[in-house]
């Protein structure tokens, strides 16, 4: 004898498969991202996600940098 839980999956599945077959034909617009086509555009193509970490990080340090030579500045002064 099937269990409650059982039938809700099955109901989550058909549903899945109901929403994919329905959105297939618009899977260009919906997949489409701003944030995506930006970096299409700066930077020629998408970065992995190692990459966009290490500039990340890179920029963190760099900010850190100037801050650190600010704050010394502004001691000397």
């Amino acid at each position: 004898m099937p269990s409650s839980n059982r039938d809700r999956l099955v109901d989550v599945c058909e549903e899945l498969v109901k929403a994919t077959l329905l959105l297939r034909p618009y899977v260009d617009l919906l997949g489409d991202r701003f944030s995506e086509r930006e970096e299409k555009r700066e930077h020629g193509r998408l970065r992995t996600q190692a990459e966009t970490e290490a500039a990340k990080k890179a920029s963190e340090e760099e900010k850190r940098r100037v801050d650190e030579q600010a704050k010394r500045g502004s001691e000397v002064a």
